[in-house]
């Protein structure tokens, strides 16, 4: 047979209520000291600290959020021993209490993906060649703040019944006007992003730009990258441009590059001779590489010279320019002691006399 509830006392109900509350508090107080436990173990059995700052971020909002839910027994209680209490009140504090621990929810993710996010910051970002990681953080963070907000906002309205279509409708538009007006900045931080992930170079790398001109990354950002020129001056260009170009990237897959030098000769000159002495030249300079050795062809018979091609690897493509300098130096002394003509452009015109006119003596 059932037994029929029978309101306490006054006296015996505020008893119990604090003896609800006091309950809620000792078992905030050891879910912390849980949750620090479980924290130790774990990071003695791992090497990384993504588990300690997990348990950091989310001990001090469990703590609260225990709290909350002995006051949520606490209310359903007084509700069911105090049934002549005035009804508002109970949903008042109701409210209040789905408003706290909303915020509280809230709170708690934020401090999970931040502690996430500073955890990147300090042991992955830091490692990176780009800037892009640095950047990156803070706008996520912003970002992850404003949708917990947005979202604790809409659940606590629809809670008090407070219709949240005009307020959806208004962040709609708000937020496509705001991609309108930052249309270029977001397709340079989106291409940045990717550059981030697809790596075609890195800071350090010699490239060569689609007009030709070589120069070295000099830092990678968010919304645009810089380049050290030869000239010791900076060209910054857009990120979004960047993943349009097509890049030669010099220095990938590794350092080694090959120097070119053409050389021309007058008709007449002994081709082996010429050959063998301009591998001679290049196998004896320091930074060109033995294997593979140095190359020779004849790459074009022109009008006023046979025209050659020197090919040489050096070990890294910094050396390119020095060496092809004292290549060709080597080559023009080499030809000036071995009687080898470097001829001048020259033409020959032939001019034939009309049939109808007598020939000059």
């Amino acid at each position: 047979m059932p037994t029929e509830f029978h309101p306490a006392t006054p006296g015996e109900a505020l008893t119990f209520a604090a003896v609800i509350i006091a309950a809620a508090v000792v078992a905030a107080f050891l879910s912390r000291i849980i949750l620090k436990m479980i924290g130790r173990r774990i990071a003695s059995r791992t090497r990384t600290e993504i588990d300690d700052i997990i348990i950091e971020a989310i001990a001090r909002p469990i703590f609260y959020l225990v709290l909350l839910g002995g006051l949520e027994f606490e209310l359903r209680y007084l509700a069911r021993v105090f049934p002549e209490a005035p009804a508002e009140a109970f949903v008042v504090l109701h409210g209040i209490k789905f408003t706290l621990g909303a915020v509280v929810a809230g709170w708690l993710v934020i401090r999970l993906i931040n502690g996430s996010i500073r955890w990147y910051g300090h042991h992955i970002a830091v490692k990176t060649e780009t800037r892009i990681d640095e950047e990156f953080i803070p706008i996520v963070d912003r970002i992850v703040k404003l949708v917990v907000f947005i979202l604790v906002l809409m659940s606590i309205l629809s809670h008090f019944q407070v219709d949240i279509k005009g307020l959806v409708a208004v962040l709609g538009v708000g937020s496509l006007a705001v991609a309108l007006a930052a249309q270029d900045t977001l397709s340079n931080m989106i291409a940045g992003f990717i550059l981030m992930l697809d790596r075609p170079f890195r800071v350090g790398d010699r490239i060569a730009l689609p007009n030709g001109r070589r120069v070295d990354v000099h830092e990678i950002g968010l919304r645009s990258t810089k380049f050290l020129t030869f000239d010791h001056t900076i060209i910054i260009i857009p990120n979004a441009e960047i993943a349009k170009m097509t890049i030669d990237n010099i220095s990938y897959p590794g350092p080694r590059l090959r120097v070119r030098v053409d050389v021309g000769v007058a008709y007449g000159s002994d081709i082996d001779k010429v050959k063998g002495l301009l591998a001679e030249a290049a196998s004896g300079h320091p930074a060109v590489l033995a294997n593979p050795a140095p190359t020779v062809s004849l790459v074009k018979m022109g009008e006023s010279s046979l025209d050659f091609s020197l090919f040489a690897q050096v070990a890294a493509y910094q050396d390119e320019w020095t060496t092809g300098n004292e290549i060709r130096e080597r080559i023009l002394k080499i030809f000036q002691r071995e009687k080898i003509e470097i001829p001048y452009p020259q033409r020959t015109i032939h001019i034939a006399a009309a049939k109808d006119e007598p020939s000059t003596p």
